[in-house]
């Protein structure tokens, strides 16, 4: 599913404070896109743009032709946020399944709870309740819920931003082995650099607030990534200093 974001602006308050300003830029269908920007940049705005959550002010976004509440009423959009949220007084398996009665379409045939626990490395826990479980492992289960649904758009909203370094790595191989499986469109919010960089195929940079596109990243590398390699380090360099300049630029790594 290709999705579309056309000209899109966002203020807030009165008198309105501009959040995004004129923002454009397409994810191709089964592509990985990272939005990387600074603190206060509209990041989670745009993200909630595209889920259908918040309505801009003026542009358009589009996925295959129709809007986001489509996608929505359609149970086609999978969303995964910094906090996991799950109900504390249902078990790991129910919270999982819960996300699959909600959002039942008949026409889908999705793995069991216990099989997306299976995925995520959870299965051992199915039957815990979300407060026996570290963060990374909430996390696991929030990825899991994302994953029930068996949506074509997955919105992340700097899911592992909480986590200490090294589980935020190895979260993020993880989700890297599951996306490549399902090939879903996925659009990731984050502020570092190196973790888009790893992650995605493509890297859209927004300025400081208001958030207008300084430039796009092209990530032409093999994965699994190497951090310590030279490539990849060079194309950290390019995106800080798009990032950096703030002006419009396309750099292919």
């Amino acid at each position: 599913m290709s999705l579309q974001v056309r000209d899109v602006s966002k203020a807030f308050g009165d008198p309105p404070v501009p959040a995004l300003e004129g923002i454009d830029f397409t994810v191709e269908s089964g592509t990985f896109t990272a939005i990387v920007g600074a603190s206060g940049c509209g990041k989670s705005t745009l993200l909630r743009i595209v889920a259908g959550m918040t309505e801009p002010d003026a542009g358009a976004v589009t996925m295959e032709g129709r809007s986001p509440h489509d996608l929505r009423r359609g149970k086609e959009v999978g969303w995964m946020a910094q906090r996991p949220a799950l109900l504390p007084w249902r078990r790991v398996r129910d919270n999982v399944a819960l996300a699959q009665s909600i959002n039942h379409r008949p026409e889908r045939r999705l793995p069991s709870p216990d099989d997306l626990l299976e995925m995520v490395g959870l299965g051992h826990v199915a039957a815990h309740y979300p407060h026996q479980l570290s963060g990374g492992m909430q996390q696991r289960v929030a990825l899991a819920r994302t994953l029930a649904i068996g949506a074509p758009l997955w919105l992340m909203d700097e899911p592992f931003a909480a986590l200490d370094e090294l589980t935020r790595e190895t979260l993020a191989e993880d989700l890297l082995d599951i996306w490549q499986q399902v090939r879903s469109t996925v659009l990731w919010v984050t502020h570092h650099i190196p973790e888009a960089v790893a992650l995605a195929d493509h890297i859209v940079l927004l300025t400081p607030g208001p958030g207008r596109v300084a430039g796009v990243v092209d990530v032409d590398l093999a994965r699994p990534r190497d951090p310590t390699s030279a490539p990849f380090q060079a194309v950290v360099r390019q995106a800080r200093r798009i990032l950096r300049g703030a002006q419009p630029n396309r750099v292919v790594a």
